[in-house]
């Protein structure tokens, strides 16, 4: 994407940081450079980007956060091809898969492309990560790209350029 001129979005779940929520979203949206955004959309992301703004809206009514979110990156996909990715999905937080399911159902006909990575078995022991995963599979807005083991031969070509002493 970023080769090709675009925005690539790019956060990340923490195992140890599944009480901080919104967090994939915050280094998501901190990755890129922000368009020029209407008042009112920084206003309604500054729980995620306090940056934005002295004023801060609460999040009694997450609805406002989140149609900021599908703001910002129909803003981003209007200029240029846009993805968002989101790795490690199976330590999200509950909010940032709700938001998840909310940005892809909305954002389904831009042409924006949202990637994220689980490992399968600890996916299983998220139950919103879960659910989210099962409403996209079931509202055909999801892709499953399962991908096995790494062979041995395989870690040591990845390994090799940056510890070549390693034993892959």
């Amino acid at each position: 994407v970023e080769d090709g001129g675009g925005v690539a979005a790019f956060g990340r779940g923490f195992e140890a940081e599944l009480g901080r929520p919104y967090g994939p979203w915050m280094d998501a949206f901190r990755s890129v450079p922000l368009p020029p955004l209407p008042e009112a959309v920084r206003t309604d992301l500054t729980p995620l980007l306090p940056e934005l703004g002295p004023e801060r809206v609460d999040l009694d009514d997450p609805g406002r956060l989140y149609d900021a979110v599908v703001a910002l990156v129909s803003h981003l996909a209007a200029t240029a091809r846009t993805a968002v990715l989101l790795d490690d999905l199976h330590w999200v937080d509950e909010p940032s898969t709700a938001l998840l399911h909310f940005a892809v159902r909305r954002l389904a006909d831009q042409g924006v492309a949202f990637l994220a990575t689980a490992r399968s078995a600890e996916l299983e022991d998220n139950v919103a990560c879960r659910r989210v995963v099962q409403a996209l599979r079931r509202d055909d807005l999801l892709v499953d790209l399962p991908v096995g083991p790494l062979q041995a031969s395989t870690i040591a070509d990845l390994t090799r350029p940056i510890a070549p002493d390693a034993d892959a």
